[in-house]
This record gives C-alpha cells, structure tokens and sequence, in this order.
C-alpha cells in the first residue's frame, strides 16, 4: 500500500492497549469494596465448620483439670490482619477501629488443640503468643490437623503502620483510610 505507516499504526494500537489496561486497573482498584474482598481479608467474615480447604475453624476450649500437657508455640501456616471498616460520615482521623486475626495452622497430631493467646501491646508494636497443648503420656496418631483460628488483637488501631509479632515471628500491617 502506498502511504502506509504500519509502524505508526502499531505505535497507536500500543497506545490504545496499554490505555485500555491501565483504566481497568485504575477501575478496579479505587471499586473495591469490603464485599469484594476475598472472604479471608473481610473483617468479621468466619467459616463455622470445615471450609472447602479442609480446615476446621477451632476455639479455645478449657483444658482437663485432670491431666497434665506439654505447651508449644502454634504452629502457623499463614495469617491475615483485618481491620474493621471506619464509620462513614466521620473523619477517619478521629475513629479507631478494631482488628482481628485469621491464624491458619497445623496441628502435628489428632491429640493437640489450641492452649492460650496471650497479648501485651506497646504502641505501634504487638506482641502475641498463640499456643497449643498436647497430652502427656498419650500416645496420638500423627496425622496432620490443619485448623483456623480467628481472635481480635487488643485495643483499638489508627490508621497507620504497626508491627505484629507472633510467637517470634514478625507480621507488619497497616491500617489504611478507606479509598475516596
């Protein structure tokens, strides 16, 4: 063809596809909502049974008064920080909001459950201890338990950075103010 440009053609279907792309990332990024949020990262959102992975949503329960335990650090698979939604209407700056944690672990056998959560907070940093107990002198099937647990941290959070440690291990999170 005379007074064809295929270079410049590419160059303008590049542009297109890329202005394309980035307005559907842009779109779907400030249209998130808490509902579309994946079920794990909703505040509140619980599973009461077993969920379609295979883990069983536990509580801590009293152990018997009349035996004696062996106490670990839970073992943790992942974990996910959720905040609670601020209060429309409000300035985010004078609201506080609670946090709760979904811990997923394991147990290393049909024996052990979850013993204690134990927290102390010092500003922006959180130390947490989630432990689970065994029996002792009783001989469990080693077959893997995995389990969800889920437990608010203590107090009420700003927005901003803080710094979870569980059982030595440190998670940060942050606390953002909800999109415009």
């Amino acid at each position: 063809m005379v007074g064809s440009n295929p270079t410049g053609t590419m160059a303008r279907l590049s542009v297109c596809v890329l202005h394309t792309v980035v307005s559907l990332l842009v779109c779907g990024c400030i249209g998130m909502r808490v509902a579309e949020l994946p079920p794990d990262e909703q505040y509140a959102h619980r599973y009461d049974q077993r969920n379609a992975m295979g883990r069983t949503t536990i509580d801590i329960r009293e152990p018997d008064s009349t035996r004696a335990y062996f106490v670990y650090p839970v073992v943790i698979d992942s974990l996910h920080v959720r905040p609670a939604p601020f209060l429309e209407g409000v300035p985010v700056e004078q609201q506080s909001v609670k946090v709760e944690v979904l811990l997923k672990g394991s147990f290393p056998d049909v024996c052990s459950e979850l013993h204690a959560v134990r927290q102390e907070r010092f500003g922006h940093l959180l130390n947490v201890w989630v432990e689970m107990r065994r029996p002792r002198g009783v001989s469990c099937p080693a077959i893997i338990q995995p389990f969800r647990f889920y437990f608010d941290l203590e107090g009420l959070y700003t927005v901003g950075s803080y710094t979870l440690k569980i059982n030595g291990t440190v998670y940060p999170f942050t606390i953002r103010p909800p999109a415009e």
